[in-house]
């Protein structure tokens, strides 16, 4: 007998898979600073600037916003409704907390087998801290975030980091 299922119906998840969802507050409160500059442009330039402000802010918050960010046994997706690619855990040389001004704290991950220079570290690539253990929590510290990552370490990436 065939399994069906309806459009509402959520397909069963592997028991090893585990979904971290976004936090609405940690997004509300990146989103709002961004919705700033539409007042702004509109004052500076004009209405239609404005307007076009606000539409190409919400297309890019739309396609490229995190939804929710999956591990599994193979590695870490991020969700949003552009395509990323999975990153697999053996890709990953390292993961450690890195910081920018205007941004915080954040999960950086070093790729695996890549020397870094003093010019240039490293990294792979960065997970924002923007997802939550539960829906409609607050969001979890970068150290947190790293707390959930496998751990895997490289002499080379510590000397640096």
């Amino acid at each position: 007998m065939r399994a069906r299922f309806a459009i509402t119906t959520v397909p069963p998840q592997d028991t090893s898979t585990e979904t971290l969802p976004t936090s609405p507050t940690f997004l509300a409160v990146r989103y709002g600073f961004v919705a700033l500059t539409i007042p702004i442009v509109w004052y500076w330039l004009g209405m239609v600037a404005g307007a076009a402000t606000a539409v190409s802010l919400a297309a890019v918050i739309l396609l490229f916003g995190p939804r929710a960010l999956v591990l599994d046994e193979q590695g870490y997706r991020l969700l949003s409704l552009f395509p990323r690619k999975k990153v697999l855990w053996g890709m990953v040389d390292s993961f450690r907390m890195g910081s920018a001004p205007r941004t915080g704290t954040f999960v950086v991950y070093t790729k695996a087998g890549r020397r870094p220079r003093w010019w240039w570290p490293a990294r792979g690539g960065m997970i924002p801290r923007a997802f939550a253990p539960k829906p409609g929590s607050r969001a979890l510290s970068a150290s947190d975030l790293a707390d959930l990552l496998p751990k895997r370490s490289s002499s080379s990436a510590r000397a640096y980091w």
